[in-house]
């Protein structure tokens, strides 16, 4: 982690401009331990928007039922979904398969560390973010922990320390 990828999906989540475009919207954290019919009827809940009032209805309802109910309330809805640090490929090909498939612009947006996850989307639509090189790593150190100062320019007697700093960090950007 630490590269940003959840940031940069919020940020294009919560634009307005992108979200007046769908008719539902729903960002879910999965994690490294889930339970699918909770991610599910999550994803309902935050579609549907009525959280409070359809949250007890969908309790004891099962997967494939919960998969049935999402499936036939955005057959005709164009949906941005957003599923935040996916760490298994059984968690996506599942709540995939929940989502309605037709050209009509709906968007899945995945975030995942792992390449064994990302290599399920469509190929030509995955974004792997990179580490900072150590002079980019260095600028946004000193924007950010100089920017009182002029041009943001470390001064000299924290150098080396600044230095030592921006290496530990890897060229992280959450790290810096």
């Amino acid at each position: 982690g630490g590269l940003g990828k959840t940031t940069v999906a919020s940020s294009v989540y919560k634009n307005q401009k992108i979200r007046r475009t769908f008719d539902c919207h729903a960002w879910v954290t999965v994690s490294q331990t889930y339970q699918v019919e909770e991610l599910l009827r999550e994803i309902m809940n935050q579609l549907t928007e009525q959280r409070a009032s359809l949250a007890s209805g969908f309790m004891t309802v099962s997967r494939m039922r919960l998969v049935e109910i999402i499936q036939s309330y955005l057959r005709d809805k164009k949906y941005f979904i957003v599923l935040d640090d996916v760490w298994e490929k059984d968690a996506w090909s599942f709540l995939n398969y929940a989502f309605v498939k037709k050209n009509c612009g709906s968007k899945v947006l995945i975030t995942t560390r792992r390449k064994d996850v990302s290599s399920l989307a469509v190929h030509n639509r995955v974004i792997e973010l990179k580490t900072l090189n150590y002079a980019e790593s260095w600028e946004l150190f000193c924007k950010k922990a100089f920017f009182a100062l002029e041009d943001n320019i470390c001064p000299k007697n924290l150098t080396s320390l600044a230095e030592k700093i921006v290496d530990r960090c890897q060229g992280l950007p959450l790290a810096l």
